[in-house]
Formats: C-alpha cells, sequence, structure tokens
C-alpha cells in the first residue's frame, strides 16, 4: 500500500464493526488505516497474512481465507473514507503461478536459456499471495518494490514508461535440504511487467523470476545449477 504523503482532511474513523472479528488481518489493516491517516508521513505500510500455498483441500483451506480476505479489504476501503483519506491511498494485493520456462514470456525473463530448477529445488507451483508496494520517481526513471513477508525483500531498479524492472540478489543463499549443506547459491530475484493505471486503479501485470547461481567453491551435488523459477504475476487493487 502507498499513500502519497498528502494525508489530507481527517475526519473521525468509521466503526471497526465491518472488519471480520477475531482476525488478524483486521488489526494489521486498522493499525494500517490509522497510521496512514495521522499525518506522520507514512508513505508505504506492508502487510503479508494468509498461507495459500496449498496443494490439496483447497475449498477447505483457501475458502475462508479468501472470504476473510475480502471482507477485510472491503472494511479496509470504508474505513479510510471515514478518515478523509480514500483517495491518498493505492492498495495492491499479489499473487501468483508458476509457468515452465517454454510458456513464459521471454521479455518477462531476465535469465533466457537457465533451466527451470527441477525436483531437487522444489519451488512451489504457486507464489503465495502476497502484498508489495511500488515507489517511483518518474523523473529520475527510478523504481523500487517492497515486498512483505517471511522473506521481506527490497527490489531496485527502473520505470521506463510503464514498464518496470526491479531486482536483488543475496549472495549467500542456502538451499538446505534435500540439497547437500554445502551448496550455497547467488539469488536474484527479478519481478518485470507493466504498471497501468493510478492510484486506487493501479495494477501491475508481469513475471517473477528468481535465478539460482552456484556460488564460486560451494558443492551441491545433484542439485544442478543455475536453474530459474519462473511465475506470472499479477496485482489488482481490492
Amino acid at each position: 500500500m502507498r499513500a502519497t504523503g498528502h494525508p489530507g482532511p481527517r475526519r473521525a474513523p468509521g466503526s471497526a464493526a465491518g472488519y471480520p472479528p477475531n482476525s488478524d488481518l483486521s488489526r494489521k489493516l486498522q493499525l494500517a488505516a490509522t497510521l496512514l491517516s495521522a499525518g506522520l508521513g507514512t508513505r508505504i505500510v506492508t502487510i503479508d497474512w494468509g498461507s495459500f500455498d496449498t496443494h490439496g483441500g483447497q475449498l477447505g483451506s483457501q475458502d475462508p481465507q479468501l472470504s476473510t480476505l475480502s471482507r477485510a479489504l472491503a472494511a479496509f476501503r470504508d474505513d479510510l473514507a471515514a478518515r478523509g483519506v480514500e483517495q491518498n491511498v493505492a492498495t495492491l494485493v499479489f499473487s501468483g503461478a508458476r509457468t515452465a520456462g517454454a510458456g513464459f514470456d521471454p521479455a518477462l525473463d531476465p535469465s533466457p536459456g537457465t533451466p527451470d530448477c527441477g525436483a531437487d529445488i522444489p519451488y512451489p507451483p504457486a507464489l503465495a499471495p502476497f502484498t508489495a508496494t511500488v515507489t517511483t520517481d518518474r523523473a529520475s526513471g527510478t523504481a523500487a518494490l517492497c515486498r512483505s513477508g517471511g522473506r521481506a525483500e527490497q527490489l531496485f531498479g527502473t520505470l521506463s514508461g510503464d514498464r518496470l524492472d526491479v531486482s536483488t540478489t543475496t549472495e549467500g543463499a542456502v538451499l538446505g535440504e534435500p540439497c547437500p549443506a554445502a551448496c550455497v547459491a547467488v539469488m536474484t530475484l527479478t519481478v518485470r511487467g507493466n504498471v497501468s493505471g493510478a492510484g486506487a486503479a493501479a495494477r501491475f501485470d508481469g513475471g517473477v523470476v528468481e535465478r539460482l547461481a552456484l556460488r564460486e567453491g560451494a558443492d551441491c551435488g545433484a542439485c544442478l545449477l543455475p536453474c530459474a523459477a519462473r511465475y506470472v504475476a499479477t496485482g489488482d487493487p481490492p
């Protein structure tokens, strides 16, 4: 979520009754609404919630979460409106699906020719939904993406027209089982795609690619590197 830094006129917040009760997401969104309307200069708030990386029992596990997500975002919108800052806040919810290299848009791929990661490096078939905030300086063409969650990350790069291209590199990524303990990789995460619209109508269409390369001196055994995991990603406002 991104605020422009101009809180505008504030009114008393609305009732919290619209938020799903006893929900960690509700508490986080209420706190976000408070920060964004407090006139403190808060520009970015990131929230990670849910467990969507499931491989079975989708109705039982994802339906309740998606219902809570929908109700909480609607209540968050109403809360922002009651505080008089709705027009100054853009909210994006990210999720994605993994795609084989042959079906991936080459224009989104920062590592063409790198094979997909095999079974020894078990990337999930789909990205768990995550929240990310994109901030840009169109005058200089620079951009940053802040991704929240268990692996909170900041990616930096460029915005050319509507084309976003940001990345970050970790030099000592330990892959863990089933790879050998001495298997340490250089991991580069890249997000590429188009950002259309602005404010509450902002939308992202593109891809997420994580490339692993063998770090010098590391022993990865049967875990063959380099390899890449490629996902199609779409970010929509609520």
